[in-house]
Order: structure tokens, then C-alpha cells, then sequence
């Protein structure tokens, strides 16, 4: 029998409560996590989601708030030094009190580098600054460029699937045909035959292709920094992105790539190390003042100057050799950074390009004549003017011509996002 709880004592009542929120706490803590929410929209959508969720973006962007924290402390000086000297402490047992030991001296002293140097060490940190600045947008840029190439391989993979949808119901109504003739006595039974191993054949390539799609989904994921089960939306076919021009894109290059950005700053960072140990030549200095207690009273007064000697050349002059080779090499790494960096963005041109020529060929050209060969293979197959052979191989370049369209399509996605991210842009 099923007592309400209101005939209860309290304390069951409570004990009642108690135990039904500990099953519904233990139901929400052992349910599965829910899966998260699809991620809908195109390129553009994934890009900027791994700008606000990517990880990898996040220690990147860190970082670079590190080296722009540490200008303000570069140039700042060394704390100063309190001393205290108790005299005398043993005269009347041990007696650590100022007021009652013999003498006291107190000293406060504060080092100070030589003019000029707090402000390079300054600017070498604000370089070493924009160093981590122009890396994460190279990071950034590195990312984004293989976000592009795998949602590229995932566009070739969706579209290699449509067309092995249109392929296999061509086939299929032409083993229809095939069936039909060859119940008719018409045609011999290989051509129902080998139709039906074409279609096994693109059944086979069905299911690599999938794999694949699903492949190149958990790499999109793990890019833009989700979990790699989380359901994408079918890629929409969008227009292609245009391809900028040569010679602008190699002004721009040079002007604002961050891994341009990233070797100027690095040269900037090892000249003013060099000026700086250069500067070294001169002294540093430590400053202080003294006072001096006797009893409860403070009866002298004390000023001090210190300065390092810089005596040892030959440590110098090796410091000082070290520095300038270091920016010359700094020198010759931007240098190689420019000539690389141009060279790869004229070969990505170039083969983006290339893509897209043949892509326009495909599509204008060859898509039209492989069409107008099948429609003519079928036409003759149905009046028996040719044989089975003729329809399948016309079906079969079919295929791959607009296999070749969408490779080619892929192909300019590629080189588009290496050329980009060679701009820091992609």
C-alpha cells in the first residue's frame, strides 16, 4: 500500500525526497553527453566558427598576448635593495633590536642601466612582439588554408558520389534495354551481363567514396575544433572564388604576409640586440643611500655609487661579433622569405590557372561532345545499328569527363587556398 506524504514523519518525507533527486541526479550524470548541434552553412561558416573555436587559434592568440604583456616590463627596472647591517649584536648576549644594539646601518640602493639601454631592450620586446603577432596570422592563415583544402577534397568527394548516381541510372536504363533486347532474342546475354558488373562496378566506387565523405568530415571537424562525430551539412555547390591578380597579390605580398611581417620583425629584433650590445660598452650604475643608527637615533647619512667596469674586451668583442652575425643572418632569412614566398605564389597562380582552364574546357567542351556521343550510342543500340559496347564505353566517358570537371574544380580550390595563405588572406 501507497502511503501519501503527508502521513509520513518529516524526516521520511525528507529521506524521500532525498533519494528521488539522487536517481534523477544519477539518470542526467550517467546519460550520454547530447551530440552537438549541426554546423550549418557553407566554407565561409567554417572558417569563421575555427576562428572563434579553434584551440590551436587560441594558444596561438595566448601567446601572442604574452609577448605584447612582456613590452611593459622590458624596459622597467630591477626592484630595489634594502639592507640592513646590525653592528656590535654579541656585545651583551645576542640582541637583534636597532634600538639597543650597537649601531644599525640601513641601505637602500636601486641599479640603473646606462641611458638608452631600457628604451632597446623595449624595442626588442615590441619587436619580438610583432614576431608573435605576424605568427599567429600565419597561423591562422595555415589553418584556414587546410580547412579550404579538406572541405575541397570533401566537395570532390560529394561530387564524384552525383555522379556515380547519374552514371548508375544510365546504366541502369540501359541494362533495362539490354534485358529487353535480349529477351527479344536480339542481343547476345553479355551485354545484360557486363551492364550489370558496370553497376556492381559503380557500386564499389559508391562505397569507397563514402568512406571517404566521412573522412573528410572528422578532418573538417577536427579542424574547426569540434568533435569529429558531429553531423555536417551536404557541401552546396557555390561559385568558384575568383582568383586575384598576379601583380597585385605580389605587392601584397611583400607589404603585409605575415611570414614577411614575421622575418622583418625578427630583423628588427636582432639589430637593436646589436645596438644594445654595443651599448653594453658602458657602464651600469647602482645608486644608494645610507643612514646610519646609533641607539634610537639616527646620527649619520651616507650616499653610494657603484658602476660595473667593463674591462673584459674579449668577452665583449665575441658578444658584439655574435650579435652582428645574427643580424645579418636575420637579414638574409627575409631575404630567402621574400624570394620563397614569391616563387610559391607564382606557382600556386600558375597551377590554379591551369585548373581552371581546364575546367572551362571540360565544361564547355568535352561535358557537350561526351553527351552528344551517348545520346547517339543509345540511339544506335535501340535500332541495333551498334553494339552494346559502343554504350558503355560512351557512359563510361560520360563519367569521366565530369570526374575530370570536378577534380579540376578541386584542384583550383587547392591551389586558391595555397595561394591565399601565401597572402596570409585565406
Amino acid at each position: 500500500m501507497i502511503r501519501p506524504l503527508g502521513d509520513m514523519a518529516p524526516c521520511r518525507v525528507l529521506l524521500v525526497i532525498t533519494a528521488i533527486a539522487g536517481v534523477l541526479l544519477a539518470q542526467v550524470c550517467g546519460a550520454d553527453e547530447p551530440p552537438a548541434k549541426p554546423l550549418f552553412g557553407g566554407l565561409r561558416e567554417l572558417l569563421a566558427y575555427a576562428d572563434r573555436h579553434s584551440p590551436k587559434l587560441a594558444g596561438a592568440a595566448a601567446e601572442t598576448a604574452a609577448a605584447e604583456a612582456r613590452i611593459g616590463s622590458a624596459g622597467a627596472l630591477d626592484d630595489p635593495m634594502l639592507r640592513i647591517e646590525p653592528e656590535n649584536i654579541l656585545d651583551d648576549g645576542l640582541n637583534l633590536s636597532p634600538a639597543e644594539a650597537g649601531r644599525t646601518r640601513y641601505e637602500i640602493m636601486q641599479d640603473l642601466p646606462w641611458s638608452g639601454k631600457r628604451t632597446l631592450r623595449r624595442d626588442i620586446a615590441t619587436a619580438d612582439a610583432e614576431q608573435s603577432a605576424a605568427a599567429f596570422r600565419r597561423e591562422r592563415s595555415g589553418l584556414r588554408r587546410e580547412i579550404r583544402m579538406a572541405y575541397a577534397d570533401w566537395l570532390e568527394t560529394e561530387g564524384r558520389l552525383r555522379v556515380l548516381d547519374e552514371i548508375a541510372a544510365i546504366m541502369a536504363d540501359a541494362e533495362a534495354v539490354a534485358r529487353t533486347r535480349y529477351a527479344a532474342g536480339l542481343v547476345p546475354q553479355g551485354d545484360v551481363l557486363r551492364a550489370q558488373l558496370e553497376l556492381s562496378s559503380i557500386e564499389n566506387d559508391r562505397l569507397e567514396l563514402t568512406a571517404g565523405a566521412r573522412s573528410a568530415q572528422a578532418r573538417l571537424n577536427g579542424l574547426i575544433g569540434r568533435r569529429s562525430d558531429t553531423d555536417l551539412p551536404p557541401p552546396a555547390t557555390a561559385e568558384l572564388e575568383a582568383l586575384p591578380t598576379l601583380d597585385q597579390a605580389e605587392q601584397r605580398l611583400v607589404a603585409h604576409a605575415p611570414e614577411i611581417e614575421a622575418a622583418s620583425a625578427l630583423e628588427r629584433a636582432a639589430d637593436t640586440r646589436n645596438a644594445l650590445t654595443l651599448r653594453e660598452r658602458w657602464p651600469d650604475l647602482r645608486v644608494g643611500v645610507s643612514a646610519m643608527q646609533n641607539g634610537s637615533q639616527i646620527d649619520e647619512w651616507g650616499l653610494m655609487l657603484e658602476l660595473n667596469l667593463p674591462l673584459q674586451q674579449a668577452r665583449r668583442r665575441a658578444d658584439e661579433a655574435e650579435s652582428a652575425a645574427m643580424r645579418d643572418a636575420a637579414w638574409a632569412l627575409r631575404e630567402e622569405a621574400v624570394v620563397r614566398s614569391l616563387a610559391g605564389l607564382r606557382q600556386a597562380h600558375a597551377e590554379a590557372s591551369g585548373a581552371l582552364a581546364r575546367r572551362q574546357l571540360i565544361e564547355h567542351t568535352l561535358a557537350v561532345q561526351a553527351q552528344l556521343t551517348l545520346t547517339a550510342a543509345l540511339a544506335a543500340y535501340h535500332t541495333g545499328a551498334s553494339d552494346f559496347l559502343g554504350v558503355i564505353d560512351a557512359t563510361l566517358q560520360i563519367m569521366r569527363i565530369r570526374t575530370a570537371a570536378i577534380a579540376a574544380t578541386a584542384s583550383y580550390n587547392r591551389w586558391l587556398a595555397e595561394f591565399l595563405d601565401y597572402l596570409g588572406e585565406a
